[in-house]
């Protein structure tokens, strides 16, 4: 199989003189300062902020893709040595000191991770120092499980495998919590999903580094393989999302602005009815964008992930609520067509021979609905609409692209 790409090419002695000695980039700076230039020494200018910003994005997704390989395999962290390996790509990229400052809070954010699984852990083990999952799972969850319980550790995850599916509901369901017993229903939600990371653990200490997957899953070891990878991202997204997601507030101005014109909104409660959908809207995108990436990262493709997560039976049926103030039975047609642009843009990445891990870490950080820009940018052409349209075609899954033209004609 023919090696994937990376975005920095360590041999290409022109690219890596982007940057003069020294230099640090402000893209938000840097962007007020070109009104200060006209002509053809504005053209020139605005071509070499190009070129800065699409170098210092490619080298910060190349610089996280380090990092979390160096997080992956070690489970003795130290931030000086962490940030020591990243000293000479700060400079290279000309990273300002947010994106720094970013950097330094994941690592920090890592540690804190890895150090309060050892404390949780470290309680949990046999004469011979091995974990035993069964004690761990109750000194997580308060009760030891129904079945046989396995677990995997790293740096940064705890990852449950039961082998009772009881044992899986009890945590989905959060009985847990009051130590309530399952119901009927809680047995049954549990079954459509594989696996779970959690993001509402009562203990601050642990929440958003635990996972479990469906125990279904148990003797099926490629699968189970496959949830881990899927469920492990979504930690890693979790803390990467906090230190460098970027909001895109022009997207949102825009769109007031658009409202407000067309007459939609007239005073201070549609104000605050806007307010509350965006808020709304921006929790909807990060989560969406976030499955996105675990689901490439995991090894999938375009057609099954635009099946998963935009079908009419999708157990992300948070989308269904976007620009909606409550449950709709359909889809927004300006949630389709961004969730599937997304996924468009993560398959030509992929097309293109990028490696994957380094597509997440480039687009996690920016606003969903500025992927196709970054793909321009990062190839350094426009994307082209009728090409685009056909590839939209190979692309997504047939059957939501037959459902799309449905929705589109009854709007």
């Amino acid at each position: 199989m023919k090696e994937r790409m990376s975005f920095i090419n360590e041999n290409n002695s022109e690219q890596n003189l982007i940057f003069k000695e020294g230099e640090v980039f402000d893209a938000q700076r840097e962007l007020i300062n070109l009104k200060n230039y006209h002509g053809e020494e504005g053209i020139k200018k605005v071509q070499e902020f190009k070129e800065k910003l699409r170098f210092q994005k490619l080298g910060l997704a190349s610089m996280i893709t380090n990092l979390l390989k160096a997080l992956e395999g070690n489970e003795n962290l130290r931030k000086d040595e962490l940030l020591s390996m990243l000293e000479l790509d700060i400079k290279k990229f000309a990273l300002n000191r947010d994106q720094i400052l970013a950097l330094e809070n994941s690592v920090d954010n890592f540690i804190y991770k890895n150090n309060n699984i050892k404390e949780v852990t470290d309680s949990c083990r046999d004469e011979e120092g091995n974990i035993m999952a069964d004690k761990l799972y109750e000194q997580i969850f308060g009760k030891l499980p129904e079945g046989e319980m396995k677990v995997i550790t790293n740096s940064y995850s705890i990852y449950f495998q039961p082998s009772d599916n009881r044992d899986y509901c009890y945590v989905v369901s959060e009985a847990y919590k009051t130590n309530r017993e399952l119901t009927d229903e809680d047995m049954l939600d549990a079954r459509t999903s594989a696996g779970a990371k959690l993001d509402n653990y009562p203990d601050e200490n642990l929440n958003e580094l635990i996972a479990i997957q469906n125990a279904k899953l148990l003797n099926r070891p490629e699968i189970s393989k496959y949830i881990m990878t899927h469920e492990r991202r979504h930690v890693v997204n979790s803390t990467l999302a906090k230190f460098f997601t970027m909001p895109d507030n022009d997207e949102v101005y825009r769109k007031y602005l658009e409202l407000q014109k067309n007459g939609d909104i007239k005073g201070i409660d549609d104000d605050k009815l806007f307010i509350s959908f965006e808020r709304q809207n921006l929790d909807i995108k990060k989560r969406i964008k976030d499955e996105i990436c675990a689901y490439f990262y995991s090894g999938d493709r375009s057609k099954y992930v635009s099946k998963m997560l935009l079908r009419e039976d999708t157990i992300y049926g948070y989308g269904f609520n976007y620009n909606q103030g409550e449950l709709d039975e359909d889809f927004d047609l300006e949630y389709l067509n961004m969730v599937e642009n997304g996924i468009m843009v993560f398959q030509d990445f992929i097309n293109k021979g990028y490696k994957i891990e380094e597509v997440v870490n480039l687009l996690l950080p920016e606003p969903l609905e500025k992927w196709p820009k970054v793909l321009q940018r990062t190839l350094g052409s426009n994307i082209n609409s009728k090409e685009w349209q056909k590839k939209k075609e190979r692309y997504i899954n047939q059957e939501i692209l037959k459902r799309d033209i449905g929705l589109k004609e009854d709007d």
